[in-house]
């Protein structure tokens, strides 16, 4: 009874897409056996060992047991921050998902801003990484489509458009199939000014190899089976969620100088993809220009903000999307971070609440 309810519950909560993907994968291979099996060719031995590299890369990655059990029993301290919310994405891709009128897409700062809204209210849901930057909107494009908003709403800003491809991060992103080819060229010279060419190598390695593109995975039980993070006594990463002063000055610093103006050519170009795959999709996109903790505003950040601005604003034109400017959205303070770029729960709900209350009350191209 208990292999029968598991078989009913996965017919009926996964998305047939996946459900069909598995029966034909697993019907295939069992054929595959079968035949060489049968027929005993010279290669079979060579057969065998393909068939049972594809049994395991189903095992490991076709199915959500797998990745529930990944995302279960993996933390941020045995994977990392982007990591597991990769495989809490590769996880939730499996189930059919509820639709909702709007869905935050974006980075852990998205997350912050958005997320204790949705959890009281049913026509807003998020869809977030660590760290998403405008080259993963592009990458998680199919996963976003298919949640099927009407409203997808992006929080951009300078600290978003001026800072360097992430390639360490993005190369855990899904397989994109004959699509990634559009944008190698990009992707490479990139990579090349952000000196991150392994990172793009091992990016291209990885849609041919999941079990190398997601090695950190098992990486990460050998490490957490070993309890390395005991042994050398590294300070966990939820630990460091609520800076000091001092610290938040620091982190304001480094932030400051990561970011720069010959990136936002790069993040221009992979956002242009998106709008364009959401306008082709019929997804209406709203742009609202981000926010973060006022510790951070200097000469630079006011310049590259100037300049994301207007890309911010092109963009939206060029694609029917709306863009709305920070001047126009409810003001975050000091007091409403909780470090330099995630605010606090009630301060993010005081700002979505605003937002939806202009979006469902309006017109959205007339609503700020």
């Amino acid at each position: 009874m208990h292999i029968v309810q598991i078989i009913t519950n996965f017919f009926t909560l996964t998305d047939p897409q996946y459900s069909a993907a598995v029966v034909v994968k697993t019907g295939l291979i069992v054929l595959g056996f079968v035949l060489v099996y049968k027929y005993k060719p010279r290669w079979q031995y060579l057969a065998y060992a393909a068939l049972l590299i594809f049994l395991l890369r189903g095992l490991l990655f076709g199915q959500y047991f797998s990745w529930g059990f990944y995302k279960d029993h993996l933390t941020v301290d045995d994977i990392g921050w982007r990591q597991q919310s990769a495989v809490t994405a590769e996880y939730y891709k499996f189930f059919k998902p509820t639709r909702k009128k709007y869905m935050a897409v974006g980075s852990s700062q998205t997350y912050a801003v958005y997320f204790d809204y949705s959890q009281k209210h049913n026509h807003l849901t998020v869809f977030s990484l660590a760290g998403m930057a405008p080259l993963d909107l592009y990458l998680y494009r199919i996963y976003i489509l298919a949640r099927d908003p009407e409203y997808i709403l992006l929080y951009l800003s300078e600290f978003d458009l001026a800072k360097a491809p992430r390639l360490d991060a993005s190369k855990s992103a899904p397989p994109q199939g004959l699509s990634l080819w559009q944008i190698v060229p990009t992707l490479f010279e990139a990579s090349k000014s952000a000196h991150s060419e392994t990172e793009f190598k091992e990016m291209i390695v990885g849609e041919f190899l999941p079990e190398y593109k997601y090695s950190f995975i098992f990486k990460g039980f050998i490490e957490k089976w070993m309890k390395k993070n005991e042994a050398l006594r590294v300070k966990s990463l939820y630990e460091q969620l609520s800076p000091d002063a001092q610290e938040l000055q620091k982190n304001a610093r480094d932030m400051a100088g990561d970011i720069d103006e010959r990136w936002i050519p790069y993040n221009t170009y992979f956002l242009a993809k998106f709008l364009a795959y959401c306008r082709e999709h019929s997804l209406k996109v709203v742009i609202l220009e981000g926010q973060y903790n006022p510790v951070a505003f200097n000469e630079k950040s006011a310049y590259l903000n100037r300049l994301t601005r207007k890309a911010l604003e092109d963009l939206a034109q060029e694609s029917a999307a709306v863009f709305v400017p920070r001047s126009n959205l409810p003001q975050f303070t000091q007091d409403d971070y909780n470090d330099v770029m995630h605010v606090k729960p009630a301060a993010g709900y005081r700002f979505v609440e605003s937002l939806v209350n202009n979006l469902e009350n309006n017109h959205t191209r007339n609503a700020f």
